[in-house]
């Protein structure tokens, strides 16, 4: 049957009946190819899809992508938390469903609504109410009346930068605003009070992306904070619960129109009608049921689900009972009032069905052909494919395979061809293909089916390559940028009046703020350093790369004081000291020989199309980098740093595997026994199917298997070796050690790295870590080691909420009940084995219903292997330990953990523990509990400040640069954890290092380095009326500091006008100053005055200008120039504007130089 066929079967159908049945298939690909075809609609009536949970919604957003229309969905699903989880829910998610209400209102063409049966039956505020809140604004007409309290009523909040849904950011007469029916934030120029222009920009870069001639705000949550129904609110929660001090204080903050947390799940206190978002569909819409006998039993689930939670948190003031947030007769609702088409994959029996109408429609799953992950070359699994591609042609089945990136698309062209197949890449559309010929096409559907009514089986690589799970980035999420990118963000100079710097000349100060000064009558704007003793410095904006960020609470240098000179005296003879050891270890390594790798072959892209993953852009320029070093004869030295989960083993294993098909031995370092024994399971599964044997060193292995992997790895019998630092012990002998891999680098001590400087000199080394130890990244970032980042997270990976509690026993047992309910597992982290088995006791008592099991690393070998398999096994919900867990369980279904005494942990190590959860596609929740009525030291406030604020994926390289300032960069080779850094600041110290470096290989000194002071009698500065926030303003004068040419400047010119508007003069001035700036440092000049009619330069003992050249300038007839008894040049110009100064100062450059 073509398409074409059934459409005209269904409108016909749906003429004739309010319920049409359609047996046969559930298929979401199928579903999507009907509304592609349709136009979303049916009977001239807009579709509906509703869907059983999440995962069914994306596979029909799948389907959409895959067919290629111009259709796209709009889809609504429940919070992402519950009310009864003591959780608030993301804003993000509210946003998403107050951007369904207003496109249910607003339904455009090529746009159809989905949702989850549970997201529909969620309470909502009333049709009336969102209609009469939603405000269009066009280009050329005037704002609203009262526009920031109209913004404020809606649920809007202010922010100095808009990134999130429901911020807004006013800058004169710029207007930033995330209005939920965007995806992205707009910016609205305003002429007076006219609207000027609107534009939609980018929330990360804060660039502007399209115009836009009208907009809609709309509200962004679906609660409202208008006085009327706070009052509302507060007599209803008044009335559910006449007593208590927390009713109270909800009460207070409604009243003062607090926009705060979980107020979201009191929708129903705010109105006094019950209002869900079947509500918003349109009249005459079709409902289309994606497996309704799904849809229905899953929806039973959850309503029986949120009911026992109620049970458990009733008499809490943000758990309104189910049927005041559920409307439980969604169902019967939606069946009464809409048409229905219903897609089962049997045939249901209605009580009465003269109403409805019976279609079939045919699909089938396919299974994978590759189940075991064999490698492409196997000739079982190419006959077998063979054998069905040829099955399906011979039967005029079309075959489509969906590969989901083009190097996968290459893989299967290549094996297409070996098989001997007919091939074609399709590059259009997706239809009307031939039926004796094998179509790749670059996409990607989560399912394979084989369509009996159209003939033709949609497949995926993955059928073929073995069953891989895409690692993309899901919707929403963006890329972690290069390693650079991340030192540029964490540089910014993100400075709170108070906070601690250093002054790279004066030394340790107070920032108190920004101060604008006129000087001579021309305003100037400075930053407010307090020195020792009340002493202050005003520093001028345009010099703020002296200004570096310093953690901690040392004691104050006094200005002017020779403390401080003494202390970089000191850094500086023992950064000598290091520098010379780091080159004759670089000159070492740079030295040594060994035989390159030849080129990948067959066997290595056989084994690479058996990962089990689809590679992140990221995985693969590092597994590039890896592969460029091994066909280097210079030993490999490089660091992988990647966030947990990302994929650095796969890259590790790739490494592996060609060293030991050449017949080097290949050892790998872990530092716990779990994270062995786990690691030894990995490479077998991975490893699979070729001739390497995999052995293991650890506590779990016994004496008898330990003496003979000790034997056949010295006769060369055992190809890889994976142990804990027993491999570093002095019985260990390799035959032909090729290459080192240390996995979780920081977690090593001293001794052992000292043992593995000796080994690899001339063995290859790849270390991986989320959070490198200072030293390490250190190492890196001073180009001693090759670094590379995977920054790019899993598809679908949610980043993990993180909460800083104190400690509260209903706290604890909420949060792991929550996590049983979702059928998940809890870590419970307790660093005491002395105290350990009496807080499982008070977890028995505080929630009986959880099965606790204990482990930790005193506990006997095999017990220990027990705990773990059994919690990995699901035989147990709790696992008490200690950080004995910190690396090595990778367990999907554990997702919630709480950290005991989070105080008393490091900042790499909370986020490695923090690492172990939110690894599947359910978002994790890590509670960071610290002790009732104790005040923590200023350095614990920070570590827990730091990781709950970067909780988004792939932030272990900001980790460890946080944790680089916090505890100092240590001694780069050697025995210091907290070292000479503490005393100068992290940035400072890898400054004067790279000096010192820069000097002992001769090689002359940035002119950068020269700090020139100019002053042309000029107001140049960034005026707080143009950019109120002190934190972006300083941001802005740092950038300022790094360009260099007139390409920089028009791209900063650019970015400022874009968020913020015409630049006034004095901001113009100060890019022609900044430009000015760099020319003179490039010409060696300290000083640059300007007088009435003349310049004056002071030129810096390092200039690189010809003095023969200068003396003759100074002797020209014209006499415009001049030397002066103290040295300096007299440039006599005229009118002193910054571009005559400009041009006369590179004139100078190119006479002089």
């Amino acid at each position: 049957m073509r398409y074409s066929d059934f459409y005209a079967l269904l409108n016909r159908a749906c003429l004739n009946s309010r319920f049409v049945h359609v047996t046969g298939t559930a298929s979401e690909l199928a579903a999507s190819k009907w509304l592609t075809d349709l136009s979303c609609q049916i009977q001239g009536g807009p579709i509906v899809v509703v869907a059983a949970d999440t995962s069914s919604l994306d596979r029909f957003d799948e389907g959409l992508s895959f067919w290629g229309g111009s259709i796209s969905s709009c889809r609504l699903e429940e919070m992402d938390v519950g009310p009864y989880s003591g959780l608030a829910p993301h804003r993000q998610r509210i946003g998403e469903r107050c951007r369904w209400l207003f496109s249910a209102l607003n339904l455009q063409q090529n746009k159809v609504l989905s949702a989850t049966l549970p997201g529909l039956a969620q309470r909502t505020s009333p049709v009336d109410y969102f209609l009469g809140h939603c405000h269009e604004l066009r280009i050329g007409t005037d704002l609203p009346e009262g526009f920031v309290s109209l913004l404020i009523k809606m649920g809007y909040y202010a922010s100095p930068k808009v990134e999130d849904v429901g911020q807004y950011s006013i800058r004169g007469g710029i207007i930033d605003l995330f209005s939920p029916a965007y995806l992205s934030p707009v910016r609205i120029e305003l002429f007076g009070d006219q609207i000027e222009s609107a534009r939609l920009f980018d929330p990360l870069s804060q660039r502007s992306l399209q115009s836009v001639e009208k907009l809609w705000i709309i509200p962004s949550r679906e609660v409202s904070l208008e006085p009327e129904y706070r009052m509302a609110a507060a007599r209803s929660i008044k009335d559910r619960f006449p007593d208590g001090s927390a009713v109270q204080e909800i009460q207070n903050q409604l009243s003062l129109g607090a926009n705060f947390d979980c107020v979201d799940f009191l929708v129903s206190d705010f109105f006094d009608q019950d209002t869900s978002a079947v509500d918003y569909i349109p009249t005459g819409a079709t409902i289309l049921w994606l497996d309704s006998i799904e849809c229905n039993q899953s929806f039973e689930s959850f309503l029986v689900s949120e009911a026992r939670a109620f049970e458990k948190s009733a008499g809490e003031i943000f758990s309104p009972p189910p049927d005041r947030f559920y409307e439980k007769s969604i169902r019967t609702i939606l069946d009464s009032q809409f048409r229905r088409i219903e897609l089962n994959r049997i045939r249901l029996e209605e009580g009465d069905e003269s109403e409805s109408h019976l279609l079939t429609y045919r699909t089938q799953p396919f299974r994978t052909l590759n189940a075991d992950h064999l490698p492409l070359t196997n000739p079982d699994l190419q006959k077998r494919v063979r054998a069905k591609l040829q099955e399906f042609l011979e039967n005029q089945i079309g075959v489509v395979v969906t590969c989901g990136s083009e190097l996968q698309l290459q893989r299967m062209s290549h094996f297409m061809e070996v098989l001997s197949l007919p091939l074609e890449i399709v590059k259009g559309p997706i239809e009307d293909l031939s039926h004796n010929t094998i179509h790749l096409a670059s996409a990607e559907i989560s399912v394979s089916e084989v369509d009996l009514e159209s003939r033709t089986a949609f497949l995926r690589d993955q059928d073929f390559l073995g069953d891989r799970a895409a690692r993309r980035l899901g919707a929403g999420q963006s890329k972690t940028t290069s390693a650079q990118k991340a030192l540029e963000t964490f540089s910014h100079l993100d400075l709170e009046s108070g906070q601690v710097v250093v002054h790279k000349d004066h030394g340790i100060c107070i920032f108190d703020g920004l101060k604008t000064i006129e000087v001579q009558g021309i305003p100037a704007e400075f930053l407010v350093l307090r020195f020792k003793d009340q002493d202050k410095l005003y520093l001028p904006t345009y010099r703020v790369g002296l200004i570096q960020k310093f953690e901690g609470s040392p004691a104050l240098d006094k200005l002017g004081g020779t403390a401080w000179l003494r202390t970089k005296i000191k850094v500086k003879n023992h950064l000598r000291d290091i520098a010379s050891e780091l080159l004759k270890l670089y000159a070492i390594r740079s030295q040594a020989e060994r035989e390159a790798y030849p080129p990948v072959d067959e066997d290595y892209l056989a084994f690479e199309s058996a990962f089990p993953y689809e590679e992140t852009q990221d995985q693969l320029r590092a597994i590039d980098e890896i592969n460029s070093d091994l066909e280097l004869v210079r030993p490999m030295d490089r660091l992988v740093c990647g966030d947990v989960g990302f994929g650095k083993t796969e890259v590790a294993m790739r490494a592996a595997f060609r060293c030991a098909k050449e017949g080097r031995q290949v050892a790998v370092l872990v530092p716990t026994t779990v994270l062995c024994f786990q690691h030894l399971e990995s490479f077998r599964k991975r490893f699979h199917g070729w001739p390497l044997r995999i052995e293991s060193l650890s506590r779990f292995t016994s004496p008898a298997d330990s003496k003979k992997t000790l034997h056949d790895l010295s006769e060369g019998k055992v190809d890889i070796v994976i142990g804990t630092h027993r491999l570093l012990s002095q019985d260990i002998k390799f035959q032909r050690l090729g290459l080192i891999v240390v996995d979780e680098e920081q977690r090593f001590g001293v001794s052992h790295k000292e043992k593995l400087r000796n080994l690899r000199k001339t063995v290859d080394t790849l270390s991986m870590s989320a959070t490198p130890i200072p030293r390490t990244l250190n190492l890196s970032l001073s180009g001693i080691r090759d670094l590379s980042l995977i920054g790019t997270p899993p598809k679908g990976r949610l980043p993990t909420r993180t909460f800083i509690s104190k400690y509260d026993e209903e706290t604890i047992r909420k949060a792991i009940l929550g996590e049983m309910e979702r059928g998940g597992q809890i870590f419970y982290i307790h660093n005491r084995v002395q105290s350990i088995y009496s807080v499982a006791d008070e977890l028995r008592t505080l929630v009986p219903e959880a099965r606790v099991i204990i482990g930790h690393g005193q506990l006997p070998e095999r017990e220990l292997e027990r705990v773990m398999v059994d919690f990995y096994s699901h035989k147990s919900d709790v696992l008490l330990s200690t950080t004995i867990i910190e690396s090595g369980l990778d367990i999907p279904r554990a997702n919630t953990m709480i950290v005991d005494q989070a105080q008393n942990y490091g900042l790499s190590q909370l986020y490695q523990l923090r690492g172990r959860i939110g690894r599947g596609k359910d978002r994790g929740y890590c509670y960071l509990i610290i002790p009732h009525g104790r005040v923590l030291d200023s350095a614990a406030q920070e570590r827990l400040r730091v990781l709950q604020q970067n909780s988004e994926l792939g932030s272990g390289f900001i980790i460890a640069q946080h944790d680089l300032e916090m505890r100092g960069s240590g001694n780069l080779l050697g025995e210091e954890q907290s070292g000479f850094a503490n005393s100068v600041g992290y940035e400072l110290y890898m400054e004067l290092l790279q000096e010192a470096i820069a000097e002992l290989k001769g090689e002359e000194i940035s002119e950068k380095t020269i700090d020139t002071e100019i002053n042309l009698r000029i107001p140049a500065l960034i005026p707080d009326s143009y950019i109120p926030d002190i934190k972006t303003r300083l941001y802005y004068y740092r950038k300022l500091t790094f360009v260099e040419d007139e390409r920089d400047i028009d791209t900063l010119e650019d970015e400022l006008r874009d968020q913020f508007g015409a630049l006034p003069e004095s901001t113009i001035n100060l890019l022609g100053v900044m430009l000015i700036r760099r020319e003179c440092q490039r010409l060696g000049v300290l000083d640059l005055s300007a007088g009435p009619k003349n310049l004056s330069l002071l030129f810096s003992p390092k200039t690189k200008i010809r003095t023969e050249r200068l003396i003759f300038l100074a002797g020209h007839p014209n006499k415009k120039y001049a030397i002066t008894p103290d040295n300096r040049l007299i440039v006599r110009l005229g009118d002193i504007t910054w571009p005559k100064v400009l041009d006369e100062i590179r004139t100078l450059k190119n006479s002089l130089l």
